[in-house]
């Protein structure tokens, strides 16, 4: 898939059955509307960012981050219309304190959301907060949420998820996870010869490009 690559230097984005990678966000305010099939990248997004995602009846939106994150306050805020289907994979490498914050609601029936965000430890904290809320008198909606976190520095990681679910017809679920190392991966690496700074790296990035959907933004791991 080859796909555009752009530069957002406007507050507003329309995107309409588009394969598009991200290569900056200038603005620190941006608004997202999404029609048809979107497959996005995004490569950069400023220090403090707030994004807000539009679904519009039917969207699809494939969205995969791929960033540095470095005393930085990122916020997205998804609103998931009428048999909408988003699927959102955060990856990212964090140094010195960090907030993110993503929060979906759900405002129409018959929506699909699956969002994973793993981030990497380099000698700094997160605080993740994960929210999703599903309004009431909605119907038929799954909400998938997964965050890991892999720290090798034992800084501190604060997850707080968070379900609002106002129906009784809906299949909703958090996963979060904080881990360290694999000892056993770190022994193998090391045993072929590749030195424990290096063993560290490459396990970081494995562990970020898993997230990552989008074969443009899986070759920016390395």
């Amino acid at each position: 898939m080859i796909m555009n690559r752009i530069i957002v230097e406007q507050k507003e984005l329309k995107l309409n059955d588009q394969d598009v990678i991200i290569e900056k966000i200038l603005k620190e305010n941006l608004i997202l509307h999404i029609y048809g099939k979107v497959n996005c990248g995004v490569l950069n997004l400023p220090k403090v960012s707030n994004i807000e995602i539009y679904l519009h009846d039917k969207a699809i939106f494939n969205i995969d981050l791929f960033v540095q994150l470095d005393n930085s306050n990122n916020k997205i805020n998804i609103y998931s219309a009428f048999q909408s289907n988003l699927n959102l994979s955060y990856a990212c490498n964090y140094k010195n304190e960090n907030i993110l914050e993503i929060k979906n609601h759900i405002t129409d029936n018959e929506t699909k959301t699956n969002i994973l965000v793993k981030a990497v430890e380099n000698k700094g904290t997160i605080e993740i907060k994960a929210e999703g809320l599903v309004l009431k008198n909605t119907y038929s909606n799954i909400f998938n949420e997964s965050i890991k976190v892999l720290v090798n520095y034992n800084n501190s990681v604060k997850i707080k998820p968070n379900l609002i679910i106002n129906n009784n017809e809906v299949i909703a679920n958090h996963n979060a996870t904080i881990s360290n190392i694999s000892e056993k991966d770190l022994f193998y690496l090391m045993s072929k010869g590749i030195k424990e700074e290096m063993a560290i790296q490459l396990i970081k990035l494995g562990f970020l490009r898993e997230v990552l959907n989008l074969d443009e933004l899986r070759a920016e791991v390395k």
